[in-house]
């Protein structure tokens, strides 16, 4: 074969074994002329038409130059390897449109002289990109190994630790390197537990059976110093081929468990101090519309349930049917939102009974604010509620007394001034000397009786007064009540007969006794009396009668008068209470006789009602007192009147430093008989009766430089004293009063005013003879 048949049949070869490469293959001379390349170089570079067309090598270079990133080092690269003639080379080209492209190349000599060069490219871009990511994945692995706040530990199928990061040797104590190859049960885990961590890796890969895996589970751990500290742990198989591998995470629960502990050991507290609390108490969870999860143990105590029954919402089935729906909307509507709360509402004990409770309620919120837990407590307020309606209902009774009472001042200085009125008139006209001989005895009288009414409202007021401190003691005796109805009807007949009233009175068929004081009887009787009077038109009817019933003996009062309206029944007996106020009735007086009735009646162990069908219907009053036991024996006493005695002759000291009165008294003693002499104040007195050594002394109380009670005991320390007689004449009556003056020394206590009886009373009491 000739040389031209070789060379003919080599290019034939190289141009096969070019176009058979899949790498896109470019054959170039010496001189750097393209000789050959195959059409995965041509799809590779992709040259425009006009390039190809063109048939020169320089165009194609300086076109392929111009898709890569730097087209004068490529130039360059090129340039310096035709010169060199390096015999191979690599390199990684990248270009505009994003790929990477492996450039090698590997020169062809003809003996020892270089002919030509051989240039292959690949698209090596996805290699890159695999490449790059899996860079990028170990350093983000590396890096998340470093900077997890938990620990990470893995371990082979044979439990030998390859891999401890950063948070593993803050947390145990160690160095990676120091770890790394040893067995994990000798580095971290407790020696009591080393044969349950390995029979449990054992099981594993003898059957599978994985108790720990993918679970949270705490456990304790080893400190490289030896301490023993609480963690949580899970564990994982990494998914790859080959043996297992695992991967623990960890974490540190010292803070936790111990925050835990103190936790409960509060709660604890807690829960044995709410249960010592007089409230019932309960705790809920937050953002729910109520599920209370505790109550103490006064709830179950209270309600008598069981936390079977009031779990969840149970609680609701303790509350009032009128008032549940109302408290379970507020209730969840203040939970769910976070907000205290405050309410009343009845709850029910376990008797049956509801009772008022003040529920109050509380957000118990951590150090962000957020709520964690609802604290709530009912307390009783049943007898707080009782107290305030008692109180507003004692406001209200005060108010009306008050009022009652301003009403009650405003009827005595009336009613005072009714008597006053025609005494001040009687003393003017008596004092000018003008009055006939024939009216001066009525002017007396007038005088007498309207003194005598005075007494009677200021009796009235002390017997009020001494009722309502408890200092009238009742002087009782076994006596015939209708002997006391007769001495009432005795005293009223003057009052009955100037309204032109019939009193009809029915004798019981039989004798009724009764223990009783029959003065305080007499005047309950002469008040009612006195009461019907007043209160019934003139020429009317009424009615007495004693009987017995119930085991009680009952004296009726009935009367054809102007009646009681029936709302007006319950406070006829109240103290300052006037049921009618006309102008008409403007004297009857001041409103005390019924509330002196009824304290007087029950002193004696019994009762007084008021009975009336309507205004105009009359009025029914019903005393009942005990009954005391008839006499075994007739008792006869000597009803003859004696004889009175005579009244001595005495030398009288009258003290007070009201000159009217003290000369007033003067004149009556004188007008007596009495032999007299005045001191106005207490040293007077004591000097007085030293020098006329009076058989009688009337002392005032209120004196002044030297009170009663002391010019009294001054005197009767002295010997010349001997066989004086000292009476209290002051305006002081009550039961304290007359226990200071015979405390003083006093004989007697008078209460002002006195009469001319009264003084013959007390001579005779004192001094006559018999």
């Amino acid at each position: 074969m000739s040389s031209g048949d070789e060379r003919e049949n080599g290019a034939t070869w190289v141009t096969a074994l070019v176009n058979s490469l899949p790498d896109a293959t470019l054959v170039i001379s010496s001189h750097g002329e393209m000789l050959h390349c195959n059409q995965a170089f041509l799809d590779f570079w992709r040259f425009p038409e006009e390039i190809l067309a063109s048939a020169s090598d320089a165009e194609a270079l300086k076109w392929a130059a111009q898709q890569t990133i730097d087209p004068e080092g490529f130039l360059q690269r090129v340039s310096s390897m035709y010169e060199t003639k390096s015999p191979s080379f690599r390199e990684e080209i990248a270009m505009r449109d994003g790929r990477v492209l492996e450039r090698n190349g590997s020169c062809i000599y003809f003996g020892e002289s270089a002919v030509g060069w051989v240039w292959t490219f690949r698209d090596v871009s996805e290699q890159k990109c695999q490449e790059s990511e899996i860079k990028t994945a170990a350093a983000t692995k590396a890096a998340m190994l470093e900077a997890a706040l938990d620990c990470v530990i893995t371990i082979n199928h044979e439990g030998i630790v390859r891999e401890f990061n950063a948070a593993a040797e803050r947390t145990f104590g160690y160095t990676r390197e120091s770890v790394l190859g040893k067995e994990l049960a000798m580095v971290i885990v407790p020696q009591e537990l080393r044969d349950n961590h390995r029979e449990g890796l054992r099981r594993y890969l003898d059957s599978g059976e994985a108790r720990v895996l993918n679970r949270r589970i705490e456990l304790p751990a080893m400190h490289a110093s030896g301490r023993i500290f609480p963690i949580e742990i899970s564990i994982v198989r990494l998914p790859i081929t080959g043996p297992p591998v695992f991967t623990a995470y960890l974490r540190d629960i010292s803070d936790r468990v111990e925050a835990e502990q103190r936790l409960k050991e509060s709660e604890e507290r807690f829960r044995d101090l709410a249960d010592n609390i007089p409230q019932l108490a309960w705790i809920a969870e937050s953002g729910t519309d109520g599920e209370v999860y505790w109550f103490n143990q006064n709830w179950f105590e209270y309600t008598g349930t069981t936390w079977e029954q009031m779990k969840g919402n149970g609680w609701q089935s303790v509350h009032h049917p009128e008032y549940v729906d109302q408290v379970v909307k507020n209730f969840a509507h203040h939970v769910r939102n976070g907000l205290d709360w405050e309410d009343t509402f009845p709850l029910r004990r376990n008797d049956g009974e509801y009772r008022w409770f003040l529920s109050r309620m509380k957000c118990i919120r951590d150090d962000e604010g957020n709520v964690v837990r609802i604290f709530g407590t009912n307390t009783d307020i049943t007898q707080i509620r009782e107290l305030e309606e008692h109180l507003r209902k004692l406001a209200s009774e005060l108010a009306e007394s008050g009022k009652r009472k301003d009403e009650f001042m405003a009827m005595l200085a009336h009613e005072l001034r009714n008597p006053l009125a025609p005494i001040r008139s009687a003393a003017e006209l008596m004092k000018t000397g003008k009055a006939e001989a024939g009216n001066f005895g009525h002017l007396t009288d007038v005088i007498n009786r309207q003194a005598d009414h005075l007494v009677h409202l200021v009796n009235d007021l002390l017997d009020v007064s001494r009722l309502n401190l408890g200092k009238i003691v009742l002087k009782t005796e076994r006596c015939d009540l209708f002997g006391i109805v007769s001495s009432a009807v005795e005293a009223n007949k003057p009052l009955c007969d100037s309204f032109g009233h019939c009193i009809e009175v029915v004798e019981p068929p039989n004798p009724i006794y009764v223990n009783a004081d029959p003065v305080r009887l007499t005047q309950v009787l002469t008040n009612l009396l006195n009461n019907a009077c007043k209160f019934t038109d003139p020429q009317g009817t009424i009615h007495v009668q004693c009987e017995i019933a119930d085991g009680m003996a009952v004296v009726r009062v009935k009367d054809s008068g102007i009646g009681i309206d029936p709302s007006h029944l319950p406070n006829v007996f109240e103290t300052f209470r006037q049921l009618d106020n006309s102008l008409e009735r403007s004297a009857s007086g001041l409103g005390l006789g019924l509330s002196i009735v009824r304290h007087l009646v029950e002193l004696h162990g019994g009762s007084v009602t008021a009975h009336s069908e309507g205004l105009g219907n009359g009025s029914l009053f019903v005393v009942k007192v005990p009954l005391a036991e008839a006499p075994t024996s007739a008792v006869v006493t000597d009803e003859r009147p004696k004889e009175a005695a005579s009244t001595p002759q005495l030398k009288v000291l009258v003290v007070d430093d009201n000159d009217d009165a003290a000369q007033v008294l003067e004149m009556m003693m004188q007008a007596l008989g009495y032999e007299t002499r005045t001191a106005s104040d207490g040293i007077q007195a004591i000097s007085q009766a030293q020098e006329f050594r009076p058989d009688l002394i009337l002392m005032d109380i209120g004196l002044p430089k030297l009170n009663g009670y002391e010019a009294c005991s001054r005197i009767l320390e002295e010997s010349w004293s001997e066989g004086m007689i000292l009476v209290a004449l002051t305006g002081w009556g009550q039961e304290e009063d007359r226990r200071r003056s015979m405390e003083a020394g006093f004989h007697e206590h008078l209460v002002k005013p006195i009469d001319m009886q009264t003084i013959r009373d007390l001579v005779t009491r004192q001094f006559a003879k018999e």
